[in-house]
């Protein structure tokens, strides 16, 4: 509350609330209101969107509190570890975020830190304003003006989704309208920073492989036939894109696919990184009997 309060007051600055270690409780035991917040929210004509107040009640004295809110220069990260120790994560809670994954280690190389007293207008760090950080969008519905064709980046993200779909319902897993235009919206203001979708090798990212690893692999987990034969149809899906036949089941071909050494030669793909990690997911299944999205 306190974050967000200052956010608030001081709109020229963009905000960051870190909150470390979040599932050490069930989320949503102290999230929900803020869950609920960043759905009933209002545009600003000036850019970026208000929520309504987050604790929603008169609380007397304190009553300060009860009228913050979500302000647009406002962003929250939450880091977690993922073992015997924590609390696995809801849907609710998935749909409403972007899963990035901090694994890979490259233990040679040495961090040199710039100095504290660097000034911006030394030409080595430049500050983006505010103004880049207010989302202009929430909704696909925001960006469509009558009259204007559907931007293609949007129409490729509804197009493979709805393949996904049609294999996520074997075990009730479908995603829905927000995942829809979370995704479309993330495409849609890629193509402004395209360029910074490299790997550290500087191999191009596709942002819709991203987008797709980011979003619809949490939602997977469990041990049954049909998460199995989940991950065999997602498998075909990023090898082929949208054009992917997912008449079959678990074939010869995608079993080899799917069992193949992590350390191999790179798999063809359409969305290689969406489909190495349906292979680590598989593998999992085959040798623990469940899997998971999670280490």
């Amino acid at each position: 509350l306190q974050q967000l309060r200052d956010a608030g007051l001081k709109t020229t600055e963009f905000h960051t609330c870190l909150v470390d270690e979040m599932n050490l409780a069930p989320v949503e035991y102290y999230f929900a209101e803020l869950l609920s917040a960043m759905e009933d929210i209002q545009r600003l004509s000036s850019g970026g969107y208000w929520s309504t107040p987050v604790t929603g009640c008169v609380c007397g004295d304190d009553d300060e509190w009860s009228r913050v809110c979500i302000p647009p220069n406002f962003a929250l990260v939450g880091t977690v570890n993922v073992d015997e120790t924590t609390h696995s994560f809801s849907r609710k809670v998935l749909d409403r975020a972007f899963t990035l994954e901090l694994s890979d280690f490259d233990l040679s190389r040495v961090s040199r830190r710039a100095s504290r007293d660097v000034q911006p207008e030394s030409g080595l760090t430049r500050p983006w304003p505010v103004s880049f950080w207010l989302a202009g969008n929430r909704r696909i519905a925001d960006v469509m003006r009558s009259g204007v064709p559907i931007p293609p980046e949007i129409s490729a993200a509804t197009e493979i989704l709805e393949q996904i779909n049609r294999v996520l319902i074997r075990a009730q897993l479908q995603v829905g309208y927000r995942v829809r235009d979370e995704i479309g919206l993330f495409l849609y203001n890629a193509r402004e920073i395209a360029a910074g979708f490299r790997s550290t090798s500087g191999v191009a990212v596709d942002p819709l492989d991203l987008a797709l690893w980011m979003k619809v692999l949490p939602r997977i987990t469990g041990s049954s036939q049909s998460v199995r034969s989940v991950l065999a149809a997602l498998a075909t899906i990023a090898q082929h894109g949208p054009l992917a036949d997912l008449s079959g089941g678990l074939d010869g071909v995608t079993r080899q696919v799917l069992s193949a050494s992590l350390e191999e030669e790179f798999v063809p793909a359409r969305f290689p990184l969406f489909l190495a990690r349906l292979r680590l997911m598989f593998k999992r299944l085959e040798r623990e009997g469940f899997t998971s999205f999670w280490n």
